[in-house]
């Protein structure tokens, strides 16, 4: 769910939203509150979508040929096209078509989707360079790149942290309550391996991070 409205995805590949639709983040244009899930037929025709994830008021979707749509909130970036403004309509994130989507994770109010070797980020900063080595927010995907694959990834308000498979975990962002757990308190602008997280003796294979503003 997404602060105040609920996506899912059947067995079909149809997604289904409900809840408030005050930005789009449902995905049509009646404006309001929906409190049944129902189908979304904004898609091109023929689209297969294999996975969603709900950030609050924006909503991401993930069709099976690695394209990424997104929709609803906009006043971050959170939607990755460029601009600045919500909308109902299914956008395709600026700069990510030369690449195959493997996996989609929304964030508070950013977003990130993962492929071969790399990892792309946009949406609000929050000063810690969530989104983007420089400051300010990501109206478009930024790429960090690595050796070796994503396996999981999750973004939360103030930091951010994946897997890269034979390496380990990668944390960056605000550090000041140890929220990386990397044994430091320092904030980190951006992705370092967490040699903390019980080094070789374990093989972590999920991350969540919390997404919710306290």
């Amino acid at each position: 769910g997404g602060n105040t409205h609920t996506i899912g995805l059947d067995h079909l590949g149809n997604v289904l939203t409900s809840g408030s639709n005050l930005t789009g983040q449902l995905g049509y244009d009646s404006f309001g509150m929906n409190n049944v899930l129902i189908f979304i037929n904004a898609l091109p025709p023929g689209i297969n979508i294999v996975d969603v994830d709900a950030g609050i008021q924006f909503s991401m979707a993930l069709a099976d040929n690695g394209i990424v749509y997104t929709f609803g909130r906009n006043d971050y970036g959170q939607l990755g096209d460029g601009t600045i403004n919500s909308t109902y309509n299914w956008q395709i994130p600026t700069d990510i078509l030369n690449h195959t989507i493997d996996k989609i994770k929304a964030g508070y109010s950013g977003a990130m989707a993962t492929s071969t070797s790399s990892v792309l980020t946009w949406g609000r900063n929050m000063g810690y360079n969530l989104t983007s080595p420089v400051a300010g927010d990501n109206l478009i995907p930024y790429e960090w790149s690595f050796a070796n694959a994503p396996t999981d990834a999750s973004m939360g308000v103030f930091n951010t942290a994946i897997i890269i498979d034979n390496e380990g975990v990668y944390n960056w962002g605000q550090n000041d309550r140890g929220n990386c757990g990397n044994g430091t308190l320092n904030n980190s602008s951006s992705p370092e391996l967490n040699d903390a997280a019980c080094g070789a003796s374990c093989d972590i294979t999920s991350v969540v991070i919390d997404n919710v503003s306290a």
